[in-house]
């Protein structure tokens, strides 16, 4: 791309930023979600299960060129871009709300 963005997005170590961006989020969003649901049902095996499909879903999603390269797809693509999205926005929010936690004086 011919604009200083797009050389950024060209850049091999932006894919690399971006690749632990996502497997982090991965990480922290399965603890952080499976925490949450464990909290709310006051139960721990709902809470591993949400973390495991949580984790295994992201997974696909931090390989999904891997993943797009054996099983050409477009409805799989698509899945898979729209998961991207789901867990950058998902880590986002839970740093987020891990920031406003700290600062103000409101329960986790």
């Amino acid at each position: 791309m011919n604009t200083p963005f797009g050389r950024l997005l060209e850049k091999e170590r932006f894919g690399q930023l971006f690749f632990l961006l996502i497997l982090t989020g991965v990480v922290l969003g399965a603890l952080i979600n499976g925490q949450a649901v464990g909290l709310l049902l006051h139960r721990p095996w709902p809470a591993v299960g949400v973390a495991v499909v949580y984790g295994i879903l992201g997974l696909m999603v931090v390989f999904q060129d891997k993943i797009a390269e054996r099983r050409v797809s477009r409805s799989l693509d698509m899945a898979l871009g729209f998961s991207s999205c789901f867990f950058i926005y998902d880590i986002l929010i839970l740093l987020l709300w891990k920031a406003a936690a700290a600062l103000l004086p409101i329960s986790q």
